[in-house]
């Protein structure tokens, strides 16, 4: 790819005072960040910003930050941000939020929330779940809840700080925020239910799932097949009544798990 042309071609059209489409620049630089070209995309934006040309956008400021975080120059995609005259938007910010939280960075995620309240830029739903997954999945648990306490009206941050919890063996933090999320007038709905059951199912708390089964089931919901037939198992590797209460509830709704005949009495099937 011919990449220095463009820019022979951009610099001759500014001195003779050509128009320049902002939309061709922009496609260069998406084909610059494509080809995986970051130092050549973070100079041509810095070209079109000195040329002193209305050729800069937030969408032009937004790849060459995205060219940059996809690299891991966090801190050169936030400086660049500081830098520009230009207001950044969520989708810029969100860029380098998801940069720092796969790379464990909190120390520049810090850096970042605070250049984003500066500019007065607010947190939407996706970045909320970013930063509550990076929070649980590094173990910064009362992050995660402080920051799902300033969206305490949205359900899907529960569900994001839950199944966080979840995935990193917390289960019982998760199953405690069952009364705050009712408390705010929320229902349990099936998806929630199925990676609560999961999570008790994973940390070897039989009797924790087997409640939760029951009361999806008071409720009217479907458990997840794949799920009971799992927690039959280990019930019947124990011994337990309730294994053969729950293969029969799976015939009954039409499935046949795969047991041996020597741990499903005949009669049930």
């Amino acid at each position: 790819m011919k990449f220095d042309e463009v820019t022979e071609v951009f610099e001759y059209m500014k001195n003779n005072e050509i128009k320049i489409d902002e939309k061709a620049l922009t496609l260069h630089l998406l084909n610059l960040k494509r080809y995986d070209q970051m130092e050549l995309a973070n100079g041509f934006f810095r070209l079109m910003v000195g040329s002193g040309l209305d050729v800069v956008t937030v969408y032009s400021l937004t790849v060459v930050v995205s060219s940059l975080c996809c690299n891991g120059e966090i801190k050169r995609a936030r400086e660049l941000v500081e830098e520009v005259k230009i207001k950044p938007n969520i989708v810029t910010f969100k860029s380098m939020i998801d940069c720092c939280v796969k790379r464990w960075d909190f120390e520049e995620l810090d850096l970042v929330l605070k250049l984003m309240e500066k500019e007065s830029v607010t947190l939407d739903l996706d970045t909320f779940k970013i930063l509550i997954e990076g929070f649980t999945g590094y173990g910064k648990v009362e992050e995660a809840e402080r920051l799902v306490s300033t969206m305490h009206n949205k359900k899907d941050t529960y569900w994001a700080l839950m199944n966080g919890l979840c995935n990193g063996g917390k289960v019982c933090e998760a199953m405690r925020l069952l009364d705050e999320l009712r408390v705010n007038g929320f229902e349990v709905d099936e998806a929630m239910y199925t990676m609560l059951i999961q999570g008790c199912f994973r940390g070897a708390m039989v009797d924790e799932s087997l409640a939760m089964v029951a009361e999806m089931i008071r409720k009217g919901l479907m458990p997840d097949v794949t799920i009971l037939e799992g927690i039959a198992h280990a019930l019947f590797e124990v011994n337990r009544v309730e294994a053969l209460m729950m293969v029969t509830f799976l015939v009954k709704s039409g499935v046949k798990p795969k047991y041996s005949s020597d741990l499903v009495p005949k009669e049930v099937y």
